[in-house]
């Protein structure tokens, strides 16, 4: 006790072929508070990870 919890950002990309069950997993984890976003072009993901991560850093401290 008494020590400040870091905290951390994470990350998942869900991928799968169609009927796999990326939608349900996408529910999934916004119902438990991550921010998600469907159908992102492979080439804006840096650029949006990046975009992510300094808004969380601005954010948390």
């Amino acid at each position: 006790m008494g020590k400040k919890s870091a905290e951390k950002t994470e990350l998942v990309i869900v991928t799968g072929l169609s009927g796999a069950g990326k939608s349900r997993a996408v529910d999934a984890l916004e119902d438990i508070g991550f921010f998600c976003v469907d159908n992102m072009p492979p080439k804006l993901i840096p650029t949006f990870v990046k975009l992510i991560f300094n808004l969380t850093k601005n954010v948390t401290g």
